[in-house]
């Protein structure tokens, strides 16, 4: 028996063959090759389940805008003209768009601030995702103090 016909045969029932070897290799290139793939998609759909809906959005940016125009009150004495000139809060979400894209509108009305978006239609009214979001808070307390930052009350209907 030459040398490379030992290679090729082998008596060891234990032992495999070569052609046995390249096999096993390829098939755990295949199982590691599938065990990859499922692993992308199933992140890949697990990003997918992490989308925050626009109205969940919107309500967070409303909530938000409340939270940083108290602040900028507190520090200024005094409005701010438009929500550009809010300050950002570190860590929190300081969008002033709606989860739709649109600017949140911001109205004074005396010591009431309203805090609007118009839903998925951008109009006024509608049903469903085109419902309006409003949020009205008064900027000062009862006793002419500035408003907390922060509300207990529900004060953003949606």
């Amino acid at each position: 028996m030459t040398q490379a016909s030992a290679r090729t045969t082998n008596n060891d029932p234990q032992q495999p063959t070569v052609g046995e070897k390249i096999d096993s290799r390829q098939r755990f290139k295949k199982v590691l090759l599938g065990g990859i793939l499922v692993l992308l998609m199933a992140f890949g759909l697990s990003s997918l389940l992490h989308v925050i809906p626009p109205r969940s959005s919107t309500h967070t940016s409303i909530h938000m805008c409340r939270r940083r125009i108290v602040r900028f009150v507190k520090k200024h004495n005094h409005l701010p003209k438009n929500l550009r000139e809010l300050e950002e809060i570190a860590g929190f979400s300081n969008s002033i768009q709606d989860g739709w894209g649109e600017p949140v509108v911001f109205k004074v009305e005396g010591d009431e601030i309203h805090l609007l978006s118009f839903g998925s239609d951008k109009q006024e009214g509608g049903t469903g995702e085109a419902r309006d979001m409003i949020g009205v808070f008064s900027i000062r307390k009862a006793d002419g103090t500035w408003a907390d930052e922060i509300s207990t009350e529900e004060w953003i209907s949606w």
